[in-house]
């Protein structure tokens, strides 16, 4: 199932994980692990003025795949982007500047 298209605002994003690990050894030589050998993506989308209809429709799926995988279309590229999952944290719910609508901040994490 697809996450829902819903209006986006400009500030929503995505954040590349490219799966390395820097740390420091004792002498204070900086070392790099990979964990990963391709980068990620993951998305912090935010959601400008929902009304009650379209957060129903947003918190259905949530409900129906808080540890599923599904698809998410970015409008900015055209890109269809697979093997999605919510983050921790679930919906997070803002006031709006519009009168009878809610601000949703959802984070999506690659699979």
């Amino acid at each position: 199932m697809a996450y829902p298209i819903l209006p986006l605002q400009r500030t929503s994003k995505p954040i590349r994980r490219d799966g390395r690990d820097e740390q420091r050894a004792v002498g204070g030589t900086t070392y790099v692990r990979n964990f990963y050998t391709a980068d990620k993506v993951d998305w912090e989308l935010r959601h400008k003025a929902l009304t009650a209809s379209e957060i129903a429709t947003l918190e259905a799926h949530y409900a129906a795949n808080a540890t599923a995988t599904f698809d998410f279309y970015w409008p900015l590229d055209g890109v269809t982007y697979t093997g999605l999952r919510y983050g921790a944290g679930g919906l997070q719910y803002e006031p709006s500047e519009v009168p009878n609508c809610t601000d949703v901040i959802v984070r999506l994490v690659a699979a």
